[in-house]
């Protein structure tokens, strides 16, 4: 037998021996990812980002896997690895016979790369194809929300509670899509759901803050934020919403704490630093009022709306929040 034989012999016989493994990987993958799946739905975002890491750990070809990852680094506020994981997703998954999974998560990427027409279309595809469309439809409650059309993200998440009532994030979904339309107390009611599935759900006690707060219910509203801020103390939004009721409160220098607070919570959520600039600049302290920006090193290049300080400052801040995907 030539040396070339013997090296071809030996590369089948590698393969067949690394069939089985790879497939072995593969179905591996599968269960990490469903199981990073089933933590999102319950607002579980960091064990769900941690799972999500294992599956592509066994499968890197998994693009479903990436788009889910993509949506908790939205999460996050990382705009940098959110757009790559999107990139992928698009990379991975195309053609014109991708099944429900493919285009719900095609769909997902397309949304938070800003094709929303796009991602709509593709989603009303994804809702079609599914023989069981609740996660097609959660999915595309997020288009109609980014659209405009909270009425529609409600309908639809009406419908896909309906085969999950214990998707507590999609409680939260709703929640978020009333409180845009002002229906507090029914925003209340969908926040209320979700932590009686999850108990540790921070965005969902932000939220229940703000709701709180814009009925007058500023006492527990407080209470919600503060419950945020006991499970995730960088969750620059609760100190933003507590600085918010203590200036309906008339107190201008605990509002200011507060800024101080969420600025060294996030220190790239530009949020906290307009307002801290603002409160300077209200008080007479003009210098630290425009020299609030943050550092550029710390902060990411992104397209999104930008505000500016005053009409006497020129610096401008990239707008960052933290908000469920």
């Amino acid at each position: 037998m030539t040396s070339r034989s013997i090296l071809a012999a030996f590369a089948a016989a590698l393969l067949v021996w690394a069939a089985p493994a790879r497939a072995a990987d593969r179905a591996e993958a599968r269960r990490q990812f469903d199981q990073a799946r089933a933590l999102h739905l319950r607002g579980e975002f960091k064990e769900s980002l941690r799972t999500v890491n294992d599956a592509l750990g066994a499968d890197k070809d998994l693009g479903p896997a990436y788009e889910l990852r993509a949506r908790l680094w939205y999460v996050f506020a990382d705009p940098t690895r959110q757009t790559q994981d999107a990139q992928r997703t698009l990379a991975l998954i195309e053609g014109s016979s991708l099944d429900a999974e493919e285009l719900e998560a095609l769909g997902g990427a397309q949304l938070l790369m800003g094709q929303k027409a796009k991602a709509l279309e593709t989603l009303n595809s994804a809702v079609q194809a599914s023989p069981r469309p609740a996660n097609a439809l959660a999915a595309r409650s997020r288009a109609w929300r980014e659209l405009g059309e909270n009425a529609k993200a409600v309908a639809d998440l009406d419908k896909a509670l309906k085969a999950d009532p214990q998707a507590a994030l999609w409680f939260y979904a709703r929640a978020r899509a009333r409180y845009e339309m002002s229906e507090d107390a029914k925003a209340v009611a969908d926040l209320t759901q979700a932590l009686r599935i999850n108990k540790s759900f921070p965005i969902a006690y932000g939220l229940l803050g703000a709701a709180l707060a814009r009925q007058g219910d500023f006492a527990r509203g407080m209470k919600a934020y503060d419950r945020a801020l006991d499970l995730d103390p960088e969750y620059s939004f609760a100190y933003l919403g507590r600085a918010a009721i203590h200036l309906r409160l008339g107190s201008e220098a605990a509002a200011l704490d507060e800024f101080e607070k969420a600025v060294h919570a996030d220190a790239q959520h530009y949020a906290p630093y307009f307002n801290r600039g603002e409160m300077h600049w209200r008080a007479g302290r003009r210098a630290l009022g425009c020299d609030t920006k943050p550092k550029e090193t710390t902060t990411p290049s992104v397209t999104a709306t930008a505000a500016t300080i005053s009409p006497a400052c020129s610096g401008t801040f990239p707008r960052r929040t933290r908000v469920a995907a």
